[in-house]
């Protein structure tokens, strides 16, 4: 990841580099001492990435939390909060891709290997987190003590969309505890 960062740094110095996922919510400092990344996102960025566009854009003052940054001499950080509800109305989000397009490049699982590759699918997420603590894992560092879920009728709604819109046929469930 930090020398894809690199890569990107050099060619874009005036765009500020966001950087988020596991791996840099495990590791912040690391990405951010050779100074190519602006801030990390750490944790679920769903509700920290709106706000932290905003407060880059001047558009508020309200430092967005679970940001980590550097000033010229040390690295910063700005309120943890996990306290968001898991939303995720992804349903216009759909047209911004071609499912037929998406389906050839795979998927999260070894579920594009036993399908036609022409069938359309979407992942659908219906929970994040776990309640286990296994020490090999990082969901629990990512996500947070818990598990968060999406109410049933938000879940049914978003498959009746990508099944009458995308005709999708597959659906495959892409949550940290299945239980």
């Amino acid at each position: 990841m930090v020398k894809r960062v690199n890569q990107f740094s050099l060619c874009l110095k005036v765009v500020p580099i966001i950087g988020g996922g596991v791996a840099a919510t495990a590791n912040p400092k690391r990405l951010l001492k050779d100074r190519h990344i602006d801030c990390i996102v750490t944790g679920e960025a769903e509700s920290s990435i709106p706000q932290l566009i905003s407060f880059i854009r001047g558009e508020t003052n309200n430092e967005p939390p679970n940001v980590i940054y550097r000033t010229e001499d040390k690295v910063m950080t700005t309120l943890a909060s996990r306290a968001h509800q898991l939303t995720t109305e992804i349903r216009d989000q759909y047209t911004k891709i071609v499912l037929g397009d998406y389906a050839q490049v795979g998927t999260p699982s070894t579920f594009y290997k036993l399908r036609d590759a022409r069938e359309n699918f979407a992942t659908i997420l219906t929970k994040t987190g776990c309640r286990a603590r296994c020490s090999f894992c990082g969901v629990r560092e990512f996500n947070g003590r818990g598990v968060k879920v999406r109410a049933v009728q938000d879940v049914v709604d978003e498959m009746s969309h990508v099944y009458a819109s995308h005709q999708v046929r597959h659906f495959e469930l892409l949550d940290d505890d299945f239980l």
